[in-house]
């Protein structure tokens, strides 16, 4: 390049192959300059414009940008009126006006201004992004950007920004950028200033998301805020499991209650450690979808920091008195979480002014633990469980669901009676080594009731965390099974109750109770799996609580307002009875887990096979105790798939000819597992062929592969789509209240049987990534957990382009704008337990990590 006189025309046709082509624009990074403009090239280009060849460095140390664009328009012989002034330097652009120009240049200077632009990127520096204005023709840095959620007066978006141009100290670039329409003024102020206000306190920093700065830019404000891979508390719920362990619980809590230290913060706030002013704040929109998760990387999944975030209904007004709160006006945050004071149930009050102080802000934040509380017993199937619930009672009240307030904590007064009634369920359910659900759980009801101050809420916190790890602790070093307790396990509210009756004692040395390995009428708790989403709320965001705790916490100090032995919530739940906690010790007993504790069960096809000959029977009771009768290594699994509604779709298109025998030992293995558990009778679709099947019968439904040929190639996005709408048709289909209340809605399995090869080229892929994004969009606009539909692709052979397109399905359908994975896909050759269990159930999406242990896969009773 630089051994030739570089043209206009020729420069063009690089900066068109260098250029960027970013989320707002084409723009030229000055990198792609330097590396075209060398000392040789821009000397050869003075001295063929007849300019003094010296001015070469001076033009690449400051006006390589204004001598490209001089070099686009034929014009370099100007290049010396511009170097004799800093201000016409690359560090001024973008230029506005000619009114310092020389007067032999201002002929082309409209032409310049043209050009300019696409070597004006702003570099994202937090000095520079203080609410400045960026010119609407200059482009962003931003290479990407992803829509994470839309609200009615923002939308925000997960970014990277151009390594080039990114001087904001985070090496990945990865951004998300909140934005507001310029008739948001007000909200983005109060935006601004809170982020500004609370980050400037050292001790809340890690609690707080990272305020990088903000613009205006193209009639609309802009605020960059930190990535945080995690999500959303929403997310986080949704796509992970609940803590198991002792140890997993206290670090999940540890972490999640230090959300109150800026709230504290907010509503006590110096803004100098030497000012005597004291300023308070109200976030007003409290709700897990306003706090995000920050993974630490350390050893445990649970090494969490909770992070506070849209501050964009705060406003801080000086406080009179240390122990005077201030009042504000509603900003009417989300009606889900809103206290009672704020609820405005017709249209009167809607169009009034209510005022508020920082009691509405305890409120949410107690609603939200609730939900914690719940999840962390039950996980996201017994939170929905939980919003059902409350949907229900809010039902009755016309007034409230008219204002958009189902599901709400109270039915416009006072808090709901399923608020109590959770509680206890979770209490029945609490694992005998989780020593912060009981106080949690009366934290929670005196957050609703009595409203205390957020400091107290923290100490509350502190101190039962600090007696958790203490009880920890001496677990450890006893090494050996904890007796039963001697006081009571239930909260003092249940036990006032006449008709309560106490629990029986747990058998020493017996395994934690644990509702998602036990329960076996429910489904396993499946949360959803993705990685940074966002999805529209169900009808009214929903919480959770719980309540249960072993042992008595013993206070350590009296520096909290209220002691938890006060709390004395308004409400009081029936009572409830013991056989349920029994039955699921009865069966956690019968158990026998695998003592490879690092790995996942592993067995294939060929294995099940020999397994279902042999005379293999999932339900143990059902079979004749035998040294005959094998057991399948992690046949304990099956309970996982339990009423989820089984659908095998065949792909008989003509490549699959060769695999056909092979079909037919797949469909028989996973059908014979899943028969057990399957909620009414399975299901067999072809690609191709307009047959199909419905039986409980899996010799039916293997006769009718047997007797159909492969031929031709198939649609594949087709079949899924009308496989699905056949499903969702039933599954939306009313129930009476007395089903609702007795028997949940359960998902789907859908397993495809295919090679990958389908029709050539791209279409076949774009189509079914299509269709799997529209089934997504309608679960999450419907409320539905994405975890009910799981798409299971399991491949024959190894084809190529087979094999690229199920990994696309399987790990990148995020660029095809895919939020929520339910797709997962394993060779026919692979682990049968991925099979069935990968596309739904977060534990079994990823790879195996199995070794296969000899003489382990099949057992004789216990033999090998």
């Amino acid at each position: 390049m630089a051994a030739q006189l570089p043209a206009g025309h020729t420069l063009q046709t690089y900066l068109t192959a260098c250029s960027v082509d970013g989320a707002y624009g084409l723009f030229v990074p000055l990198s792609c300059l330097i590396s075209y403009f060398t000392a040789d090239v821009i000397e050869k280009l003075l001295l063929d414009s007849y300019q003094n060849p010296t001015d070469a460095g001076t033009i690449r140390e400051g006006y390589l940008i204004v001598f490209t664009i001089l070099v686009l328009l034929n014009k370099v012989a100007y290049i010396k009126h511009f170097i004799r002034h800093e201000y016409l330097s690359d560090s001024r652009l973008p230029f506005r006006s000619s009114v310092d120009w020389s007067w032999e240049c201002v002929d082309f200077f409209k032409a310049f201004v043209q050009k300019q632009w696409q070597f004006c990127a702003p570099e994202f520096e937090a000095m520079r992004l203080n609410d400045c204005c960026l010119e609407d023709e200059r482009p962003l840095p931003i290479i990407s950007k992803e829509q994470l959620c839309r609200g009615t007066e923002s939308a925000t978006f997960k970014i990277t920004v151009h390594n080039e141009y990114n001087r904001l100290g985070i090496k990945s670039g990865a951004f998300v950028m909140k934005v507001s329409s310029s008739s948001n003024a007000r909200s983005h102020e109060n935006e601004v200033e809170a982020y500004r206000l609370l980050l400037a306190q050292p001790d809340v920093i890690p609690n707080v998301v990272q305020y990088h700065g903000s613009f205006l830019y193209q009639g609309s404000f802009h605020i960059m805020l930190e990535y945080c891979e995690g999500g959303t508390l929403e997310h986080f719920f949704r796509t992970s499991r609940p803590p198991e362990s002792g140890q997993e619980i206290l670090a999940f809590w540890e972490g999640f209650t230090q959300i109150v230290r800026p709230l504290n913060r907010l509503h006590e706030l110096r803004t100098h450690p030497r000012q005597s002013k004291l300023f308070q704040g109200i976030h007003q929109d409290i709700k897990p979808r306003n706090i995000l998760v920050s993974r630490s990387g350390g050893q445990s999944e649970f090494d969490i920091t909770f992070k506070l975030a849209d501050f964009g209904k705060t406003r801080f007004k000086e406080k009179l008195a240390d122990n005077q709160a201030t009042e504000d006006i509603d900003g009417c945050g989300s009606q889900t979480y809103s206290a009672p004071e704020c609820c405005r149930e017709d249209g009167y009050l809607q169009r009034s002014i209510i005022t508020i102080d920082s009691k509405i802000d305890i409120w949410s934040l107690g609603a939200v633990f609730s939900e914690a509380a719940i999840w962390s017993v039950r996980g996201m199937e017994g939170l929905e469980d939980y919003r059902h619930g409350r949907r229900e009672a809010t039902e009755k009240n016309e007034g409230l669901v008219n204002a958009g307030y189902e599901a709400c904590f109270h039915n416009g007064e006072t808090v709901l009676d399923i608020v109590a009634e959770m509680h206890a369920d979770a209490y029945k359910r609490c694992r005998r080594d989780d020593h912060l659900l009981k106080d949690m759980a009366s934290l929670v009801e005196y957050m609703l009731w009595e409203r205390p101050t957020a400091l107290a809420v923290y100490k509350h916190c502190c101190r039962t965390i600090k007696t958790a790890r203490s009880l920890l602790s001496e677990i450890q070093i006893e090494l050996s099974p904890r007796d039963s307790p001697t006081e009571s396990l239930v909260p003092l509210i249940f036990q006032n109750q006449p008709d309560f009756k106490p629990p029986p004692e747990l058998p020493k040395g017996l395994p934690p109770i644990s509702v998602p390995e036990s329960d076996l009428k429910a489904t396993e708790s499946d949360n959803g799996r993705s990685q940074h989403t966002t999805k529209a709320p169900s009808s009214g965001e929903e919480n959770e609580s719980l309540y249960s705790h072993n042992q008595q916490v013993r206070p350590e100090e009296n520096d909290c307002e209220t002691d938890a032995e006060s709390f004395k919530p308004p409400f009081a739940p029936s009572g409830h009875s013991s056989q349920d906690v029994q039955a699921r010790i009865d069966d956690e007993a019968t158990i026998n887990p695998t003592s490879y504790k690092n790995c996942r069960p592993h067995a294939t096809i060929k294995e099940t096979i020999e397994w279902i000959l042999k005379g293999g029977c999932l339900n143990q009771k059902n079979a004749k105790v035998s040294p005959s009768i094998p057991v399948l290594m992690g046949s304990e699994y099956a309970r996982r798939l339990h009423g989820r509604r089984q659908i095998f779709l065949v792909d008989d298109s003509d490549s699959m000819r060769q695999h056909w025998s092979k079909v037919g030992d797949v469909l028989n293995a996973i059908s014979y597992l899943g028969k057990g558990t399957s909620r009414g009778h399975m299901e067999l679709h072809f690609t191709n062929s307009k047959e199909w099947k419905r039986s409980r019968n899996q010799q039916k439904l293997l006769r009718l592969v047997q007797d159909t040929i492969p031929s031709g190639k198939c649609q594949i996005e087709y079949r899924v789509s009308r496989i699905f709408e056949s499903w969702w048709a039933e599954y939306k289909k009313p129930r009476s209240r007395f089903l609702l209340r007795r028997k949940k809605k359960d998902g789907v399995n859908i397993y495809i049987l295919t090679d990958g090869v389908w029709q050539p080229g791209d279409t076949p892929l774009h189509g079914l990534a299509g269709t799997i994004r529209s089934i997504v969009d309608r679960l999450i606009q419907d409320g539905v957990n994405t975890n009910h539909v799981g798409i299971e692709f399991i491949q024959f052979g190894d084809d190529l382009i087979g094999s690229e397109r199920l990994k696309v399905l399987d790990t990148g359908l995020q660029k095809f704008g895919i939020s929520e994975a339910i797709v997962d896909t394993e060779p026919s050759t692979g682990n049968i337990w991925k099979m069935l269990l990968g596309s739904f159930d977060p534990y079994w999406g990823g790879d195996d990590p199995y070794v296969s242990p000899p003489n382990v896969s099949l057992k004789l009773n216990g033999q090998a």
